[in-house]
């Protein structure tokens, strides 16, 4: 590799970290809810089964006058869903 190379790899790499963690910043701002925390989802009315999720990844609103969204791993399921703020509540964090 090039001594150029190097000199401009950096930057490039440093720049991309900031705006990662800016991205970030701006979503925790804007969610009611933290990674790794453990709430109820609800049931829905589509056969969704609720239950206790833990979130896995902020995600941001599909448009701006949706919700905040969040991806959800449940440990009696091997998959991940997306759902809505609207569907996380925090009684499952005080039961249990």
């Amino acid at each position: 590799m090039s001594p150029e190379g190097d000199l401009f790899s950096a930057p490039v790499r440093g720049c991309c970290q900031t705006l990662r963690g800016m991205v970030q910043d701006f979503m925790s701002e804007s969610h009611k809810y933290k990674i790794g925390q453990r709430l109820e989802l609800s049931p829905s009315s589509v056969g969704r089964s609720g239950g206790v999720v833990e979130i896995v990844r902020l995600l941001p609103a599909m448009r701006d006058d949706l919700e905040p969204q969040y991806r959800v791993k449940s440990h009696a399921e091997s998959h991940e869903r997306v759902v809505q703020e609207s569907m996380l509540s925090l009684a499952a964090a005080r039961a249990g």
